[in-house]
């Protein structure tokens, strides 16, 4: 963990090229995490926003939702938000934050936050993604949305939208957190274009492009 005055502008992209994230109001790296009794590496993943391309299934997942509004706003928790994450957290027990309000609490202006909301066309809303702004780079830090909306994929949904939103507002880098080798839950992180990912290699301090990377991954795990 680290504490800075703010993290924002270019200080966010400094630490996020590092491969840190965002908890509550701090930053912290790691290589690991504790996931259902198993102990398991983590690795730190970045979208370069100019060679991301979509293919069929993200083409195919946007018609699907082409009923549905999206519009970005800075962060401000309303009670709205915070039932919308109840009911997520109904389905989805391992959300480590009993609410937005004690996920996102912070003493002063120390993340430049915003959301990304998903309305249905009677202005229900039904997913919101809350990502952090650098001067180059975005860094997704929660996605969550309405059960009886979850065959919608409004999570790989909210991905395609802050790419969106990072092509329309001019930032390089989207970085949605960590992925792992082996099948996990945190692996949909690679939905929107694995040709466009990059992976962080900390022994070198360098971003590699996903293929190049699971190589040496394999190789070194061989």
């Amino acid at each position: 963990m680290e504490t800075v005055a703010h993290f924002r502008n270019e200080v966010l992209d400094k630490y996020l090229a590092l491969g840190w994230f965002r908890m509550v109001d701090r930053m912290f790296t790691t290589p690991f995490i504790e996931l259902e009794d198993q102990v398991l590496m983590v690795y730190w993943l970045r979208y370069n926003i100019a060679a991301v391309k979509a293919g069929r299934k993200q083409k195919d997942l946007i018609n699907r939702n082409k009923n549905f509004s999206v519009t970005f706003k800075p962060l401000y928790i309303t009670a709205e938000l915070e039932a919308l994450f109840a009911q997520y957290k109904r389905i989805k027990p391992f959300v480590g934050y009993y609410s937005l309000s004690e996920a996102f609490r912070t003493n002063g202006p120390i993340f430049d936050t915003w959301v990304a909301e998903i309305r249905t066309e009677d202005n229900l809303l039904i997913a919101a993604g809350i990502f952090d702004r650098g001067t180059e780079s975005i860094a997704g830090i929660m996605n969550f949305y309405h059960p009886l909306f979850e065959r919608y994929s409004l999570g790989k949904m909210l991905m395609l939208a802050k790419i969106h939103y990072c092509r329309q507002n001019g930032f390089t880098y989207y970085y949605p957190g960590y992925i792992t080798l082996v099948p996990s839950r945190f692996n949909y992180k690679l939905f929107p274009d694995k040709s466009a990912a990059e992976m962080y290699e900390s022994h070198s301090r360098t971003w590699l492009p996903y293929n190049l990377w699971k190589e040496k991954m394999v190789e070194t795990t061989e």
